[in-house]
């Protein structure tokens, strides 16, 4: 004798069966299609790693930070501890003090990795050609032979120190262990929006990971350039890590976190709660420089200079309406 199942009964099993499929299949799977947005994962990514945590043991970058480098020894160690230590900080070269090299000028001259080729910095505090640069991977290994600075080219400042970029160009290629950081693409109102208090990754003199906030985006100060402005976070967990700017905090790199990725929006030009460049604003620029540097230096090469690396927002991101 077969047993026969009416349709009304086959239709209730599948249900039944779908729900528990629905229940099992984990969460990641389901949530593949959700919407992201951008403003809400930039907030998270800065919040959701200082949370609970204190300046006395969590912003130091690196365990020491020698101020002389010697060739032979590798003092710079990343600390565990530091509430970004799970970003990947390679792109982000630390104290380049000129003094060993007889200069004298006691400032950090940080510079920020852009491509395999290049770095960026600010044009009034930036490393001289001949000077080489430390750049450390996620090893905690110091990149050898320490790349040399071969040709730079500073911006045309007005008035002000602004637009306080220079860009340089490397002896050899950097390897595949140093990422280079992203920028904003042109559509990234689409994204973020009025980016008004979102928070930020920054650096100082002294290896600190800084918090801070934006105050105004992308806003043209003088006729044609156009600056960021910083903020002092309201919040009392991001205060925990802000500190204003100092003298010799200039040229470092301040970013926003998007997809867990630094993505570079100016580099600090003045004091207070800071401000420097728009770096979307003046993209374009820097493109060009990057190329003119490469082609002139790297005939045999001419045409194939790299340039930078925008973030992907719409393969990522929800639009917001």
């Amino acid at each position: 004798m077969k047993l026969r199942i009416s349709n009304r009964l086959s239709a209730t099993v599948k249900v039944f069966a779908s729900a528990v499929w629905l229940l099992i299949t984990p969460a990641s799977t389901r949530a593949d299609d959700a919407p992201r947005f951008a403003s809400k994962e930039a907030t998270d990514a800065i919040d959701s790693r200082i949370a609970g945590k204190s300046n006395l043991t969590d912003w130091l970058v690196y365990t020491d930070v020698p101020h002389v480098f010697s060739e032979d020894e590798n003092p710079w160690k990343r600390s565990g501890d530091c509430w970004a230590a799970d970003l990947d900080l390679t792109g982000v070269s630390p104290f380049n003090d000129p003094e060993p090299y007889g200069h004298g000028f006691g400032m950090a001259q940080a510079v920020t990795v852009i491509s395999p080729w290049h770095v960026i910095g600010s044009s009034h505090s930036f490393p001289r050609v001949g000077e080489y640069l430390v750049l450390i991977d996620k090893d905690n290994n110091v990149i050898t032979p320490k790349p040399v600075i071969i040709a730079s080219k500073h911006f045309e400042a007005s008035g002000t120190v602004y637009p306080d970029i220079s860009i340089a160009l490397l002896d050899s290629p950097l390897p595949k262990s140093i990422t280079p950081v992203k920028v904003l693409p042109d559509n990234w109102k689409a994204y973020l929006g009025n980016p008004r208090g979102l928070p930020l990754l920054g650096f100082d003199i002294h290896e600190r990971a800084i918090v801070t906030e934006i105050g105004a985006f992308d806003y043209e100060h003088e006729p044609g350039i156009f600056r960021n402005f910083m903020q002092a976070p309201s919040d009392r967990q991001r205060r925990e890590f802000y500190k204003e700017v100092e003298a010799n905090d200039s040229a470092n790199p301040v970013f926003l976190v998007l997809d867990n990725q630094l993505v570079l929006i100016n580099l600090m030009s003045s004091g207070g709660p800071g401000a420097g460049t728009s770096l979307v604003r003046h993209k374009h620029q820097i493109n060009g420089v990057m190329s003119e540097l490469f082609d002139k230096h790297y005939p045999d090469k001419a045409g194939i200079s790299p340039t930078l690396t925008e973030l992907d927002m719409s393969s990522i991101y929800t639009p917001i309406r």
